[in-house]
């Protein structure tokens, strides 16, 4: 996974607010106030550039899916973004990590994917400021993503691969940290092992548009007999 289109950095016009520190239990207070009107401060857009059939291997074809996201800064203040440091195909629920990437049909029915290759569980902290880009208002960076399109499940069939077609790709982010963690020698609060440096970043759950792509024909091997 590669970012591109980054700005860093702070404009002389918008200075970034001093950070100050919080508990565990305040950030994710913060992440409970602000999700349900913070979508709006966040446009994200899916794109897909192209589609490969990568060489076969045993009984399968990789699908290679080569998708853009771009981050937009909607709102009229500047503000810090954590950008998502792992992609991965997600079910419809169960999942908490900051970036999922939903499998529709050509009729946005949600497809399940048959294993899911990220972990659904991933809220770690961020543990520096790195983690976060600073956008203007009106200003975006783009995730360029390779993805391998993974094996799903029907009503006919368990693992098996997406056959030729129509499809739609979308992204569910989700961030909970308004800062990064501190390292463990300027943890100075015996009774919140979690101190965080509070940026004021970005917290609530985004989705993007849903991109339509084509799988193109591929051939499956065929098992070679054994002697």
């Amino acid at each position: 996974m590669a970012l591109v289109g980054l700005t860093l950095g702070v404009s002389p016009k918008y200075v970034a607010p001093a950070p100050t520190l919080i508990s565990h239990k305040e950030a994710l207070h913060l992440f409970d106030t602000r999700q349900a009107t913070s979508a709006k401060d966040l446009a994200i857009l899916a794109e897909v550039q192209r589609v490969e059939v990568l060489s076969p291997a045993k009984s399968y074809v990789p699908i290679e899916v080569f998708l853009d996201l771009k981050f937009t800064n909607t709102s009229g203040h500047p503000m810090w973004l954590k950008t998502p440091h792992r992609l991965g195909f997600g079910r419809e629920s169960g999942c908490v990590t900051d970036a999922i990437v939903r499998l529709y049909d050509d009729q946005g029915t949600g497809i399940a994917p048959s294993v899911v290759d990220i972990d659904c569980f991933d809220t770690d902290l961020p543990k520096s400021e790195s983690a976060f880009v600073w956008l203007q208002p009106g200003e975006s960076l783009t995730n360029t993503s390779t993805l391998i399109l993974p094996l799903v499940n029907s009503y006919e069939a368990w693992g098996h691969q997406l056959p030729p077609g129509n499809y739609r790709v979308g992204l569910d982010y989700r961030n909970l940290w308004a800062g990064y963690e501190l390292p463990p020698e300027q943890q100075t609060n015996p009774t919140d092992l979690h101190l965080i440096k509070n940026l004021n970043g970005w917290v609530g759950v985004a989705k993007s548009n849903r991109a339509v792509f084509a799988v193109p024909p591929y051939m499956l091997p065929t098992a070679t007999p054994t002697p």
